[in-house]
């Protein structure tokens, strides 16, 4: 009956006691009904032998029910016991799992490591007993979202379970694309005390995203397309038109560096190119290059790969197509202005032969019509000019002598050119004392247009009776031109409109003058030529001043190597007002 049932050695006992009590009296029973037939006066003693024989009946089950709970309460015990040898096995299972491939960070409640395992080292390079002890955001990328940081911060706190993806940074400063996993480490006997981080390394599953998207966006791009480190310029990826420039398969480009695009490639002058990228003075920097295939444009930005990694993207355009249409556009323009030029020219002839009184005395009405008429001849001929010069520094066309030439020259050709401009608007043009002599090197006339185009912009903004003032001073190693009026200055709103084709800009009087909104633009680029900026500073009601330094040649400058204008706190560079008016 109890055979392969464990039963403790007391419920034995006492289980065999009553059942062994149980039968004696049911024997006992049975001898006394025997003995009982044989009497003649049976009556009390069957009452009696019914009595007992009830009891011994009631004996022997009690003795049975209590061997079967006996029984039951064993099996109950036994089946916990192993269900809890059980759980106490899979817990250990589970923890040597993490402990083998997982990385595994234990954070305290106050987001302090306790405990990291040796995953976590290979992983994040950390030597043990460096990282503990520290807060678990040191371990936190510059790219990690601020929001997601603080719903983890929080949970971390309060002991509850979070799931998702953080930027992670790796000792030597690598980022980490990591799959998070937050429990609680809960205890039966203890309160809420630490938190489990679980990390899962995606990082390769993100670049290979990233480049799938590149493969599927950037492979049809008609420009050509290098993704290069900037560290070691291994190329990370080309699209289809680069690789058919350089004759390479995507598994050969893999392997190469941007320096074997170009048999001779000149990595220090590259490195030169691309520092104001590194030290954050360019968001971009483009070069013109002359490639065995032709001329092409390099634009080159510095950005960071998926891996954490500085890349620099660079896009190559040919320049064969838009020097195609350039040529085309600037033969178009040249056609149209010698067209209008013409009639142009002869027009204003008959109007200055009007104006002689040759052909006879013209009545005052007349002679106001004609004189409208001569001033808005001669404003057509300079906008032809100017749209005729901008479009051939555009397309590098217009003709340019850099020579040794001496600057006051420049300065003096500048105010003889315009001293009658001058007096029609009763405005002087002082000089003050210039030196003797200048030398710098560039075109004598392309400066004396720039200045031309300085001094009749002060003029125009100048009040009647007014001065405008042509200096030429020493500037370190250069020479400085300064252009300046008493006109009522420029808006600050208006500020980074300067120097845009075709902007013309009302004063701070409200008052629009006369001009193409071409000249200030023309200026930039022969400035540009002569490797120089354009310079302002400007005060509401206190007149505008126009600067630019050239090279002193007599010091040996290179050119190019002009002042900086720091010297000057309110001197603003042309490019620095745009870029603040599209901020």
């Amino acid at each position: 009956m109890f055979k392969g049932i464990e039963m403790s050695r007391w419920a034995v006992f006492f289980s065999l006691l009553t059942l062994s009590v149980g039968i004696a009296l049911l024997f006992a029973i049975a001898v006394g009904a025997v003995q009982i037939e044989l009497s003649k006066n049976g009556q009390p003693g069957m009452v009696l032998q019914r009595r007992w024989l009830i009891f011994a009946l009631v004996l022997c089950m009690a003795s049975a029910l209590y061997a079967l709970w006996s029984i039951i309460m064993r099996q109950l015990r036994a089946y916990r016991d192993s269900n809890a040898r059980f759980d106490r096995r899979a817990v250990a299972f589970q923890k040597q799992t993490i402990e083998a491939h997982c990385i595994l960070c234990v954070i305290s409640r106050d987001g302090c490591i306790e405990r990291v395992n040796a995953n976590f080292h290979d992983a994040f390079g950390f030597e043990p007993g460096e990282i503990e002890g520290q807060s678990w955001q040191l371990l936190l990328d510059s790219q990690a979202n601020t929001q997601i940081c603080a719903s983890v911060e929080r949970s971390i706190a309060h002991g509850g379970a979070w799931t998702g993806e953080l930027f992670l940074a790796r000792k030597n400063g690598e980022s980490m694309v990591a799959n998070i996993s937050l429990a609680p480490e809960n205890l039966s006997d203890r309160p809420y005390e630490r938190t489990l981080m679980l990390v899962t390394d995606i990082t390769r599953n993100r670049m290979a995203e990233r480049d799938h998207f590149l493969s599927t966006t950037l492979e049809e791009l008609h420009d050509e397309i290098y993704v290069y480190e900037a560290d070691t310029l291994h190329i990370r990826y080309l699209n289809r038109a680069a690789r058919r420039r350089c004759g390479w398969t995507p598994e050969t480009a893999k392997t190469q560096a941007i320096s074997d695009t170009l048999p001779d490639f000149n990595v220090a002058l590259f490195r030169k190119h691309t520092q104001p990228l590194l030290s954050g003075k360019k968001e971009t920097v483009m070069i013109e290059l002359t490639h065995p295939a032709g001329a092409v444009e390099v634009a080159t930005r510095l950005t960071k790969g998926a891996d954490g990694k500085k890349q620099f993207v660079s896009v190559l355009r040919d320049l064969a197509h838009r020097k195609e249409i350039e040529d085309a556009k600037i033969e178009t323009v040249s056609m149209i202005s010698h067209e209008l030029r013409a009639p142009l020219t002869s027009m204003k002839g008959s109007l200055r032969l009007l104006q002689s009184g040759q052909l006879g005395a013209l009545s005052e009405q007349a002679a106001q019509i004609v004189e409208i008429a001569n001033k808005n001849s001669d404003r057509l001929l300079f906008i032809i000019g100017d749209i005729l010069d901008l479009e051939k520094i555009r397309a590098g066309k217009m003709e340019m002598t850099l020579d040794e030439i001496d600057l006051v020259d420049v300065a003096h050709d500048a105010v003889e050119l315009n001293g009658r401009y001058a007096d029609g608007f009763n405005v002087a043009i002082e000089t003050g004392a210039l030196p003797q002599t200048a030398k710098s090197v560039g075109d004598h006339n392309r400066l004396v247009q720039v200045l031309t185009n300085l001094l009749t912009n002060a003029v125009k903004h100048s009040p009647e009776s007014g001065t405008v003032r042509l200096g030429l001073s020493r500037d370190g190693d250069a020479w400085r031109f300064s252009v300046a009026d008493d006109g009522p200055g420029i808006p600050e709103d208006k500020r980074h409109l300067i120097g845009r084709p075709f902007a013309q800009l009302a004063g701070a009087d409200g008052q629009k003058r006369e001009g193409t909104g071409l000249g200030l633009s023309i200026v930039k680029k022969i400035l540009r030529k002569h490797g120089a900026k354009l310079y302002f500073d400007s005060k509401v009601g206190g007149g505008t001043a126009f600067y630019f330094s050239l090279p002193d040649r007599g010091c040996g400058a290179p050119l190019g190597h002009i002042a900086n204008g720091e010297a000057h706190a309110k001197v603003v560079p042309l490019e620095a007002a745009a870029a603040q008016g599209r901020g």
